[in-house]
């Protein structure tokens, strides 16, 4: 609570005579506007002036004499009170202010409590006087309120306030000013050279002169400029500055007295402005570097301007600039081509006029542009602009190589379309050539069934079920192998060999077929060596493939050639025939996949489309080149192989060497396979040959016949449910012995990744069904 209400000299000491009700009455409290009371020290009213009578609505004081002056208080306001009167009674004064209800409204009261003690008696009475504050503090807080909405209001809108002292030569900033001259971030006042410290060189000049006129008595005191101001910190900004200077005195005697200011931060303004004002010149940049030609047409048809590129490409059209050049009329141009039947134009001028009456946003015309030397096309947008001077924009796009890419796009979608027309062919063949095979092999099992022992016969049905299982095994090798190429998964085993003795082995391989259709082989250039580094088993794939496609299309009693040549560090291989031929329109596309010959009633279907297909790959991944030719129809084909040599020279095959024995005794062996066709066709296969053989039909039956038997060799297929070929090698591995068994995956699967986990699983080798019974058989006499 404050003491500074009364005089510090307290307490009042007061003569004793001075009690008298009629003195104070006269001297102090009737003359004061202020409610003053008299209280004892308990704090009871002893006497009042007649401001407080009035408010007490008393008639006199004898009236209010005896009331307890805190009951007079609301209860909210009594603990302050309480305190006052404590502390008056203590020898202070007190300062406080509380609100109460006088004449029904609410009344804030700025209230002063003094002891007063009597010299001799040492008796207390306490002064109160009562100053009525609330239109005072009303008036505070409506005067901060609009201060702070003008604050705001100035915030909102960007404004900053300046008053400027021209007797005190100051300038008042408020706290926006402030930081906007970078002088703080509080209201401050500084001399007037402090703000023009701050002007940027460059427009210091200006901005004295255009103040030197405002301050000019005779004129009307306004100065309005932007400006830029360099801050202490060194940033440098815009301001738009608008002041009205105020003059004291008339005629010769009038002065400047105070101006107001009012700046606002145009920095982004004046950026927008620099740029707005290089917009020409950016726009002419950025069109000239398109690509595109760009000419701007004005609203009667003539050419207001053009980019660099549609000038460049004018002039390299043999002088036609003159006629697309800036002020030439665009659309008499384009009429007149019109005119001469160029329907292009024509329908450019349709478009145009469209665009330019508003019947349409926009239009776009592909057309041709050929030059002498060579074929272009364009593509024209036009775009209608809103007012003058220009109508219309016209920009011509070189789209040549688009439609270069279009019609290639749409020649592969033809090859697609006939690829995915030549797969649906191919899976209707392929169900075709598997049935080839299987219906002499089901016929001939048919035979078997009801022949008598010692005929004849059995032995020729045995030959030709032995080949049409050779035909299916080729058949899915040459799938697998497409397959395997197509993603990069064939892998070469490349050796040297020498490529006659190939040869010759693949005409021994259809020797069979040839025979049945009673064709004459003639053979030539095999009599020297001819090595070359190749896989052994690809090259003889390839010619198999050649020679099986030469046999297919040749008529019973004709004629197939194979002939070698040296040609430099190359051999060109002829398997030519003297079949139906190939026609000219067949020709390019013979070597492509699921493409299929022409086949005859004769011939029946054409093959799957896969042979020639694989050939190729299979060439090409040894550095050579395969090539197909026909004089037509009717005339025989000759498939050309090159193939690179090389400089060494293999060992040629020992023509004496006698072919390995089968049968007799040898390791027992133990066939796990749940399918159990397979595998008891096998063991009745091998058990014909003397081996011992026992069979199993899942991985855990597996597991406990090994156990039992003790096998030297185990034959196991990978794709069995529960427990696989993988877990049961392993499992077979951890038996009790099982380090000294010999297993081999015999399976369906032979892809480089199967090739690999049945290494991983322990496995000793790996053959791919249907095996060789020779090759199966060679493992029992290991």
């Amino acid at each position: 609570m404050s003491r500074d209400f009364l005089s510090p000299a307290l307490p009042l000491q007061l003569e004793a005579h001075m009690f008298s009700d009629e003195e104070f009455r006269r001297v102090l409290f009737d003359a004061s506007p202020d409610c003053i009371l008299l209280l004892d020290e308990d704090g009871r009213v002893l006497s009042v002036n007649e401001a407080c009578l009035r408010l007490m609505q008393a008639m006199s004081s004898t009236e209010v004499a005896g009331l307890v002056w805190l009951d007079r208080w609301p209860p909210a306001a009594r603990e302050n009170v309480s305190k006052a009167l404590s502390a008056a009674r203590g020898g202070a004064t007190v300062r406080f202010e509380e609100s109460r209800l006088a004449t029904g409204e609410e009344i804030l009261w700025n209230v002063c409590v003094a002891p007063i003690r009597a010299r001799q008696t040492g008796a207390i009475r306490l002064l109160c006087i009562c100053r009525d504050v609330t239109d005072a503090r009303r008036a505070e807080r409506q005067s901060e309120e609009s201060e702070a909405w003008l604050q705001v209001g100035c915030a909102v809108a960007g404004l900053t306030l300046a008053r400027v002292d021209y007797k005190k030569d100051a300038v008042s900033l408020s706290a926006e000013a402030a930081r906007l001259f970078g002088l703080g971030e509080v209201p401050v006042a500084v001399p007037r050279d402090v703000l023009h410290r701050l002007f940027h060189p460059d427009d210091a000049g200006a901005i004295m002169d255009a103040i030197s006129h405002a301050l000019d008595p005779s004129g009307p005191g306004w100065f309005e400029m932007d400006h830029r101001i360099i801050r202490p910190s060194g940033e440098m900004r815009w301001v738009r500055v608008r002041k009205q200077v105020v003059f004291d005195g008339e005629g010769g005697e009038r002065r400047p007295s105070h101006a107001t200011l009012a700046a606002f931060d145009v920095t982004k303004e004046q950026a927008t402005e620099e740029t707005l004002q290089k917009s020409e010149e950016f726009l002419r940049a950025i069109l000239d570097s398109l690509p595109h030609h760009v000419a701007v047409i004005g609203s009667d048809g003539k050419i207001v301007a053009v980019n660099k590129p549609w000038e460049r490409f004018a002039r390299m059209q043999g002088g036609a600039y003159a006629h697309v050049a800036p002020g030439v009329d665009y659309l008499a141009t384009a009429r007149a081509a019109a005119s001469d039947g160029d329907l292009y134009a024509r329908g450019a001028i349709e478009g145009i006029y469209a665009v330019m009456s508003g019947r349409s946003e926009g239009f776009v015309l592909e057309y041709p542009c050929h030059a002498p030397d060579r074929e272009q096309w364009f593509e024209m947008h036009v775009a209608r602009l809103s007012g003058p001077p220009a109508a219309l924009v016209l920009s011509h796009t070189d789209i040549t190589d688009r439609r270069r890419n279009e019609q290639k796009r749409r020649e592969a979608e033809e090859r697609l379309r006939k690829s995915d027309r030549n797969k649906d062919e191919f899976i209707a063949t392929l169900a075709h050539e598997l049935r080839n095979p299987l219906s002499p092999l089901r016929s001939g099992l048919q035979f078997l069934r009801r022949a008598e022992p010692g005929d004849p016969r059995v032995a020729r049905m045995q030959e030709i079920m032995e080949r049409q299982v050779v035909h299916l095994v080729r058949l899915v090798d040459d799938l697998i192998d497409v397959s395997r190429i197509s993603r990069g998964k064939l892998e070469l085993k490349k050796e040297l060999v020498d490529l006659a003795d190939i040869l010759k082995q693949a005409i021994g391989d259809v020797r069979a077929l040839t025979e049945a259709k009673n064709l004459t082989v003639q053979v030539s250039g095999l009599d020297e060596a001819l090595p070359a580094e190749c896989d052994p088993v690809r090259v003889s794939q390839m010619f198999v493939n050649l020679l099986d496609n030469a046999i297919k299309y040749t008529d019973a009693g004709g004629t197939v050639g194979v002939a070698a040549e040296r040609d430099g560090g190359q051999v060109c291989v002829a398997i030519s025939d003297s079949g139906v031929g190939i026609s000219s329109q067949m020709l390019p596309q013979i070597f492509d996949l699921f493409t299929q010959g022409e086949g005859s009633p004769k011939h029946g279907r054409a093959g799957l489309g896969i042979g020639l297909s694989l050939v190729r790959k299979l060439v090409e991944l040894h550095g050579g080149s395969v090539e197909a030719q026909s004089d037509g129809e009717g005339r025989g084909a000759r498939f050309l192989v090159r193939l690179p040599l090389s400089l060494g020279a293999p060992e040629r095959e020992s023509k004496g060497e006698a072919a390995p024995r089968m049968g007799g005794k040898g390791r027992r062996a133990l066939l796990i396979d749940d399918n159990r066709d397979a595998v008891d066709t096998l063991a009745v296969a091998l058990k014909s040959l003397g081996f011992e053989v026992d069979v199993a039909y899942s991985g855990a039956e597996g597991l406990a016949r090994a156990a039992a038997l003790r096998p030297g060799l185990v034959l196991l297929d990978l794709g069995m449910p529960i427990m696989d070929g993988y877990q049961t090698a392993r499992a077979l591995r951890a038996q009790p012995g099982g380090a000294e068994i010999e297993i081999v995956a015999l399976t369906g699967w032979g892809e480089e990744e199967t090739r690999r986990r049945v290494k991983e699983a322990g496995f000793d080798g790996h053959l791919i069904k249907p095996a060789r019974i020779e090759d199966i058989a060679a493992l029992f006499m290991k």
